[in-house]
């Protein structure tokens, strides 16, 4: 009688007959005492469902066989599972012991807080933790140092320079600049030059308001002598807040030749003032005269900066 053999779901084989179990008897022994033999000649493993296929013949002896690969007529195809069905879940164990307690972060250390065993605190860029009740700073009393501050680190390269900003808004106007003012003045008086200088001959004078200024005097002369001539000119600054007399002198060595007095100062005044220009010559020089038309004399005052 052969073998009969009823493959169960769950990958078991059932037997039904002792011929059967005899004959699977001598499978398994075939199996086990050629274990070596398999292991030799690499057999086909189960495949990836952990499923061992085989095919047994009518003399009992199994053949594993690849997944897919059909028995050959007579055979009887087989397969088992690699692992067990999982069984049932234990009972749960006991409760284990209690751990010890772990540390509880409280931040940077407050000198009002009263701290409890295991509090940890941050202060000065160290960590610290108590075991004991406490309000000590740290590191006296129950503290332990958990973690130090490190030591600081080289300074770094500077960076590259930015990309330029965007301009930034316009500003306000600025107060308007002090206007430019031009005073000048000059004269057609004419004649000999007096040559007494307490009583100078004033040619041209000119007046003008609260300011600073730049004062520029020009004269031309002349000479009915054959001698040399001297003659001395200036502008009397002595009554204004800043500044001091302009003074020129030129000699005029040929008769009826020309000479011109170029006199430049700066002044201030916080009052209108009246400017002139006095000329004269060294006594015995009456021959001195100034030309009696326009053009070769001026006194000209010029607005410049402002007021302190």
């Amino acid at each position: 009688m052969r073998p009969h053999f009823n493959s169960r779901g769950d990958g078991h084989l059932r037997l039904h007959s002792k011929r059967a179990m005899a004959a699977l008897a001598g499978i398994v022994s075939l199996v086990l005492g050629a274990g070596v033999a398999f292991a030799a000649l690499s057999p086909p493993g189960p495949d990836p469902q952990g499923v061992f296929h085989g095919c047994v013949a009518a003399n009992g002896s199994l053949k594993l066989v690849n997944q897919g690969t059909p028995c050959p007529a007579g055979q009887l195809a087989v397969s088992w599972n690699r692992k067990g069905q999982q069984g049932p879940a234990g009972s749960q164990g006991a409760t284990g012991a209690v751990g010890s307690p772990g540390l509880i972060w409280t931040g940077t250390w407050d000198a009002t807080t009263v701290y409890q065993p295991n509090d940890a605190v941050f202060l000065n860029g160290s960590a610290y933790v108590t075991e004991l009740q406490t309000q000590a700073l740290p590191p006296s009393g129950p503290w332990q140092l958990l973690a130090s501050q490190g030591a600081p680190g080289i300074p770094g390269q500077n960076g590259s320079p930015g990309p330029p900003g965007p301009p930034g808004p316009t500003g306000p106007p600025g107060p308007s600049g002090p206007l430019s003012s031009l005073y000048q003045a000059t004269s057609s008086q004419g004649g000999l030059i007096s040559s007494d200088a307490l009583r100078p001959t004033t040619l041209i004078t000119l007046s003008v308001p609260t300011g600073t200024y730049r004062i520029d005097a020009y004269q031309t002369f002349s000479s009915g002598d054959t001698t040399e001539d001297l003659v001395v000119c200036n502008v009397d600054l002595s009554d204004f807040n800043h500044g001091t007399e302009q003074g020129a002198a030129s000699r005029i060595s040929a008769r009826f030749s020309f000479t011109t007095l170029n006199l430049v100062g700066t002044l201030t005044t916080t009052v209108a003032q009246t400017l002139s220009l006095d000329c004269w010559t060294s006594p015995g020089n009456d021959q001195v005269q100034a030309p009696g038309f326009d053009g070769f004399n001026l006194l000209a005052a010029e607005t410049v900066g402002v007021l302190h």
